[in-house]
């Protein structure tokens, strides 16, 4: 439901805590003022495919060909099959600031019935998983929690890794955030409680490979 639809089902109360990669907005705020995010962590925002066609992966400038369509198939003569997201996505706003060459050509893919939007991360990573010569964006997160057959396309030769974004040479990175009102009761007051301390923090890193946790990453704005 992506990080709106989590935020609003926590404002109407249909659940008690949601998680959103972007921070509350001022007018989510006013419809609320108990409302409480709190950011636990990050991780690489990744290109990936569904099956690892190229061994150097990708430059700045294939990145930008694949998606303007100049370059159109992989290094084994596999077409490339680009699966965006919704239009407002944060991956897609990531993939935009990251590389600012591409904004037109995504708009222009988009007018292309052949080129399907994923409605949120399980759908992308679906299609990834079933089309050959795939090309979408994931988190190392996801491919890691939900095991998927996914590879991970280094970028100029940096590998979207826990580690290259810890030390700044891999940027694009999708922050994580629970959403909550505030106060929380019961079973939802003890797991946000979780999240929120050393031993949580430290369980998500080993269950999914977040690249960082509050109070290691002081970047993160909560």
């Amino acid at each position: 439901i992506g990080s709106g639809g989590g935020i609003r089902a926590v404002l109407k109360g249909a659940v008690a805590f949601s998680f959103a990669s972007r921070p509350i907005k001022a007018k989510e705020k006013k419809k609320n003022p108990n409302i409480r995010s709190y950011t636990y962590g990050a991780t690489p925002l990744a290109l990936v495919s569904d099956k690892k066609r190229d061994a150097k992966g990708f430059t700045h400038a294939e990145v930008v060909s694949a998606f303007t369509r100049t370059r159109k198939k992989w290094a084994d003569g596999t077409s490339i099959r680009i699966i965006l997201r919704e239009h407002r996505d944060s991956e897609m706003r990531i993939l935009r600031a990251e590389f600012a060459e591409i904004g037109s050509a995504i708009d222009a893919l988009r007018k292309d019935p052949g080129v399907p939007a994923a409605t949120s991360d399980q759908v992308a990573a679906d299609r990834a998983e079933k089309v050959p010569g795939s090309l979408t964006t994931s988190t190392v997160a996801l491919i890691a929690s939900e095991k998927r057959r996914l590879h991970l396309i280094p970028i100029d030769g940096v590998s979207p890794s826990a580690a290259n974004l810890a030390n700044g040479s891999y940027k694009m990175q999708r922050v994580m955030r629970i959403v909550y009102i505030q106060p929380l009761k019961g079973v939802a007051e003890k797991f946000v409680n979780f999240i929120k301390s050393d031993r949580g923090g430290k369980t998500l890193m080993e269950l999914v490979r977040w690249s960082h946790i509050v109070g290691q990453f002081s970047g993160l704005s909560k």
